[in-house]
Order: C-alpha cells, then structure tokens, then sequence
C-alpha cells in the first residue's frame, strides 16, 4: 500500500506541475487537472489506510482529500453553485480544525510522536479553509476571480501536502540528499508560486479578463 500510495504521489506531482505551467482553460489543463484531483484522492485515501493501521490520527489524509476535492469542485461546476458537498465539506472541516486545535493544546497527541506545532499549523490552514467555506456559503456560492482563487490556493496546498509527504519518504529520495535543506526548496517554490498568482489574480484587471476568457473556452470545449 505504501508504494502505491507514492505512485499516486508522484503521479499528482506530475499532474500538478502540468497544470500549473499549461494555459488556464486549455484542454491539457483540464486533463492535468483531472489527473490531479484523481491522484490526490488516491493519495489521501491511502494516507487514511495507513494511518488507521498504524493506529495513527489520519489528519493529513483528510485535509489532503478536503482540499484537493474543494478545489477540484470550484472549477468544475458553474459559479454560484451550491450542493450537499459544500455543506458537507464545511461540517469536516470545521470538525478537524477543532480537532487538530484540540490535538495542539495537549502538547503531544497521546501515542504520537507529532509536536503541538504540527497541529496548530495545519489547525490554522483547515480554520481559515472554513471560515471561507463559511462565507460561501452565507453569500449563496463563490463568484469570478474569487472562484477561481478557491480552486487555485485550494489545489497548491493539496500539492504543497503531496510533496511534503513524496520528500518525507527516505526510500523515494536519492540518499545524498537525506537531511539537505535544499529537498525541502520545491515547498518553498510552491509557496512563493501560489502567493504570487493569488495576488496577481485577486488585484489585476488583466487578469480577471484572461480569466473570463478562459472560462469561456472550457466551456465551449466540454
């Protein structure tokens, strides 16, 4: 199981990649994308497995598949739309972020080796995913650029917590970079990537017009 779930790990990385670099709307966007958001739920369904075998907290593997499935949802349906998954997403993470907050205040998860930092981080990241959920869900849906920055942030940390957890295994590494601060370097680009494009996004005018232009061809395309 662990093998496949690094295949499916490094499948997203691929995907993910793939659908950075590709114009926004093409048909090979969409096809990484597709491959991606496929992918990552392999990888946080088998993260859950493992976890559960381990007799392990499988919070990872439920943020992973929270955010890759959100992001993978605010680009696939028309803006303004609005279902049982949504209601359904905010209830799960609303539930792990106090969760993991609750986790965090007791220092050291009993049984785990996991520092409270570990929790109060990914706590933060899952509190700020709902409290947006939450807002989307008051204005009845998510509109324009602020639909596809969903879809954008949402789909970076998913592959922000794939490659963490693809660098994380010794076996998939070359052993001359065990322990090298310079493994860790494509996270960082990752954030600086994701930051970068948000802000473009979220104050250029340029880019809400390439963005309604995109919108357009992938639905002429489907």
């Amino acid at each position: 199981m662990l093998i496949f779930h690094i295949t499916a790990g490094a499948i997203a990385l691929l995907c993910g990649i793939t659908a950075l670099i590709s114009r926004k709307g093409t048909k090979v966007h969409r096809t990484a994308g597709n491959g991606f958001f496929f992918a990552m739920m392999t990888v946080a369904a088998t993260a859950i497995y493992l976890d559960a075998v381990k007799m392990e907290l499988p919070v990872m593997g439920i943020l992973t598949g929270y955010m890759a499935s959100t992001s993978w949802m605010a680009i696939k349906r028309p803006e303004g739309s609005l279902g049982l998954f949504d209601k359904l997403a905010f209830a799960t993470i609303t539930t792990l972020a106090a969760t993991l907050f609750i986790l965090g205040s007791l220092g050291v998860s009993p049984g785990t080796n996991i520092p409270s930092a570990f929790f109060y981080i990914f706590g933060s990241v899952a509190a700020f995913a709902a409290t947006l959920d939450l807002i989307m869900l008051l204005k009845g849906g998510v509109y324009g650029k602020h639909r596809v920055a969903r879809h954008l942030w949402r789909m970076c940390i998913a592959m922000i917590m794939a490659t963490m957890s693809f660098l994380a295994q010794k076996a998939a590494i070359p052993e001359v970079l065990h322990g090298s601060s310079l493994l860790w370097m494509p996270v960082l680009l990752l954030f600086i990537f994701m930051f970068y494009w948000l802000i473009k996004m979220i104050f250029s005018k340029r880019y809400q017009v390439r963005v309604n232009r995109a919108e357009v061809e992938q639905h002429q395309g489907k």
